[in-house]
């Protein structure tokens, strides 16, 4: 049996936030692989920049002592151009799975303990904001989330779920 726990992400671990921030941007298949350094772009980088705030969350999936999942929230200022800004009361989640781990359906259960971390600490809603091509967008459907925004130049979808419908 595989070793697995969920758990809070600690500040020594801060360091693979870049990582996690590259692996979540949606990529189609077909086309040239970004470079890595699209990370650096204030868009990206607002995401990971500085993290630890008060107001920061991450939870990892945790396999056999390696990091394969990472979900985060952030809250965002309506200036910080963020892709899913609402209002600032409302965090903004990412979420990366290493490949590989993506079948083990880890991103439900990593937005999950999130949700529950957001609720406790009073807030009533979180966004997501991903590619109109992602493949995950039933999962998304399924965990409570309501499309709030659409398409746009860039082809993205932001998403909106309200945490205090949450039993």
């Amino acid at each position: 049996m595989r070793l697995r726990k969920l758990r809070q992400l600690e500040s020594y671990e801060y360091d693979i936030l870049p990582t996690f921030l590259y692996n979540s941007i949606y990529q189609n298949e077909d086309d040239e692989l970004l470079d890595y350094e699209v990370i650096e772009k204030k868009q990206y980088n607002n995401y990971i920049a500085d993290f630890g705030k008060e107001t920061d969350n991450a939870i990892v999936w945790e396999i056999e002592g390696r990091i394969a999942g990472l979900g985060w929230s952030r809250l965002f200022h309506e200036d910080d151009d963020s892709f899913g800004y609402v209002d600032e009361n409302t965090p903004e989640i990412t979420l990366s799975v290493l490949p590989g781990y993506d079948v083990q359906l880890i991103g439900p259960e990593l937005i999950g303990v999130l949700f529950n971390e957001l609720k406790i600490q009073g807030y009533k809603q979180v966004s997501i904001n991903v590619d109109a091509r992602y493949e995950y967008l039933d999962m998304l459907e399924k965990l409570g989330f309501e499309e709030f925004d659409c398409c746009g130049i860039d082809e993205r979808i932001l998403y909106i779920k309200k945490l205090e419908d949450e039993s």
